[in-house]
């Protein structure tokens, strides 16, 4: 299972800067190229919880490393996630309708 816990980095980086810091890690000593690859690793956790946190699938693959999306998955993790946000549709997917869908899978 993917660990999800996010360590917070008291001084902030923008992508330019740890990338910047990345090419020119062999201009460092041990000491600072090691808490440059925990900065990185931090921030690497960060986008992988945000990204959880924001989308279904990328939810799904977080809690299960070998998860496999399909095309059908794509489909109701937007509706569901539309639903989540208030969006209502009506019986013929028109955006109005209630605030629930229905789902009906063979069993494997």
């Amino acid at each position: 299972m993917t660990n999800l816990n996010v360590v917070r980095v008291s001084t902030q980086f923008t992508a330019q800067e740890v990338d910047l810091l990345l090419k020119n890690l062999d201009s460092y000593t041990s000491d600072e190229q090691g808490e440059i690859l925990k900065l990185v690793e931090e921030l690497e956790a960060r986008q992988r919880a945000e990204a959880a946190y924001l989308d279904l699938i990328e939810f799904c693959k977080a809690m299960q490393d070998d998860y496999k999306v399909g095309k059908h998955h794509r489909i109701l993790a937007d509706l569901l996630m539309e639903i989540e946000q208030g969006k209502e549709y009506d019986d013929q997917g028109v955006e109005e309708g209630p605030d629930m869908c229905e789902h009906a899978a063979a069993p494997r």
